[in-house]
């Protein structure tokens, strides 16, 4: 009876690609490899995405890719999370310290600063409004896990700041965002990480919808399959009138059922199923006719728009918004009585906010 033979660990592949490497690349991979490993003893190292060394605590940490010019680590959570074990300020400040050291140029005898890695998703804070931008436009801005995670992350973070009253979701690039990695989709893994593939990204959708922040998409170029998902699942949706959506994994043998969930709560029911079924782009005019949208623009005032319904948003009581948002979300599942119950008892909640009883006396004195 023959044995089948195991292939190399992820930690032997990760020493293969080191040694493969054979120069500054591998020597500088090693030294944040052992930082990593400094800092979070109890490291799991992984083998992604057909050659990505990824390493994971309670989570995933980082990733590192190699290219002719540089070393990438990509972090999935921001430093601005909630971190009592220090684990990823730990992991940023040796890390990064390392790399301001570390002679990237020495091999070609400059004194140039080295290249860094951008994040996957940037964050910025304009007054009542934060802006989250996915940042990978050499993936397509794919949902990748490191995405889902980064995401997830900071609408948490986001959601919890009371300094916040708006979230704006744009992407950098020609593409808003083209669905799930297809690489992590047939990476080898068992169904049991699949699953947890589509129900990570199905509680970033929901998480999406339970903000208590309004999620406001921008949309600057095609919104496919989860991307497509992503965009009807936010609360607010502007897109640039070359923007195109798409359910289309049907053209490719997989038919779209975790973004048909948003859809079908975004568009009427037909609208949809032609679109799941056929796998057809819909152009922005034909997005916003359906209700995929609020509207869309000319690219120049794409900006301009988002910011007109930001603002307006952020001039609004910020404790009735967020109930409001969360009534109408709850009463859109229920038969029209109980949608009138929930309603009705949200409205006499409303009346004991100081903002409504302010609204409302300034308003009789007029």
């Amino acid at each position: 009876m023959s044995e089948t033979k195991a292939g190399p660990s992820p930690s032997q592949l990760i020493d293969g690609r080191i040694k493969d490497l054979g120069d500054w690349r591998g020597e500088t991979l090693a030294r944040m490899r052992a930082l990593i490993h400094d800092a979070a003893p109890e490291v799991i190292e992984e083998w992604k995405w057909r050659g990505v060394p990824t390493w994971y605590c309670d989570g995933m940490i980082c990733t590192g890719e190699t290219y002719k010019a540089v070393v990438k680590l990509t972090f999935a959570k921001g430093a601005a999370l909630p971190d009592p074990k220090r684990l990823f300020s730990l992991l940023r400040e040796k890390v990064f310290c390392e790399l301001d050291r570390a002679s990237f140029a020495a091999n070609l005898g400059s004194s140039e600063e080295p290249p860094m890695a951008d994040p996957i998703l940037l964050r910025r804070i304009d007054g009542p409004v934060a802006r989250l931008t996915l940042n990978d436009p050499g993936r397509a801005n794919a949902l990748s896990e490191a995405m889902m995670t980064a995401l997830s992350a900071a609408l948490a973070d986001l959601a919890a700041d009371p300094a916040v009253r708006v979230i704006v979701l744009g992407a950098e690039g020609r593409i808003f965002c083209a669905g799930h990695d297809l690489a992590e989709l047939r990476d080898g893994r068992a169904a049991a990480a699949h699953e947890a593939l589509f129900a990570q990204c199905s509680a970033l959708m929901q998480a999406i919808v339970a903000c208590p922040k309004p999620v406001i998409a921008r949309i600057q170029g095609a919104a496919v399959a989860a991307g497509c998902q992503l965009a009807a699942s936010c609360d607010l949706a502007y897109s640039a009138e070359g923007a195109r959506f798409a359910v289309s994994g049907i053209n490719l043998g997989l038919f779209c059922s975790t973004p048909g969930v948003a859809l079908a709560r975004a568009v009427g029911r037909k609208d949809a199923l032609e679109l799941l079924l056929t796998g057809r782009f819909a152009s922005a005019a034909e997005a916003a006719a359906m209700g995929l949208i609020n509207r869309c623009v000319p690219l120049a005032d794409l900006d301009a728009a988002v910011d007109e319904a930001a603002q307006a948003i952020a001039a609004k009581a910020p404790d009735a918004i967020a109930l409001g948002k969360r009534v109408f979300n709850r009463q859109a599942e229920l038969r029209l009585a109980d949608a009138y119950a929930v309603a009705s008892q949200a409205m006499a909640e409303n009346l004991a906010f100081d903002s409504a009883k302010a609204g409302i006396d300034g308003f009789l004195k007029r």
